[in-house]
Order: structure tokens, then sequence, then C-alpha cells
């Protein structure tokens, strides 16, 4: 999973071993509790990770938005953070 905050261009990698959706859900409860994060907003895609999304703005405080499908250009930066990974062989990372 892939964060990226626009306004400081700070990425945020977790490796799940799954992308079920209660997977996610504890992916945001740790990065809530062992980083310094403010989230206004979140754009994610339409996978079914993120069906439990009421749940995510309960921790985080943020609403979810989703982008259109075939509209990767609406998430951008996290696009591009997932390109730089790919094309520097990070994709196994332990963060």
């Amino acid at each position: 999973m892939t964060l990226a905050d626009k306004a400081t261009k700070q990425i945020i990698i977790r490796k799940l071993p799954n992308k079920r959706a209660d997977t996610v859900v504890d992916a945001f409860r740790d990065i809530v509790a062992n980083t310094f994060c403010d989230f206004k907003t979140l754009t994610a895609d339409n996978g079914s990770e993120f069906s439990m999304h009421k749940q995510i703005t309960e921790i985080t405080g943020a609403n979810v938005f989703f982008a259109r499908p075939y509209h990767s250009w609406e998430r951008g930066l996290n696009e591009h953070s997932n390109g730089l990974q790919l094309s520097h062989g990070q994709r196994d990372c332990r963060t």
C-alpha cells in the first residue's frame, strides 16, 4: 500500500500480506498510531481493499474519495510513486 501526501510529497509504504479490506484497515491503524500524519482526504482506486472505507474514515478522520475507473491521473502522485518503486526494484519493501 502506498500513501502519498500531496502537500509535503511524503510517501508512506506498507507491504501488506494480502489485499483484503480488513488488512488495509489494520495498516491504517498502524500508520496513524506510529506516524505524525494528519490526513485531510484520501483518494483511493476502486479496488475491493477499500470497501471498509467507513472504518478508514473513523480511524484517520479523513474523508475517502474514489477516483473514477480508468482515470489514474486523479491519483497522479501515488501512481508516480508506485512507478518509482518498480523502476528501482523496491517492490519487496519492509517499511
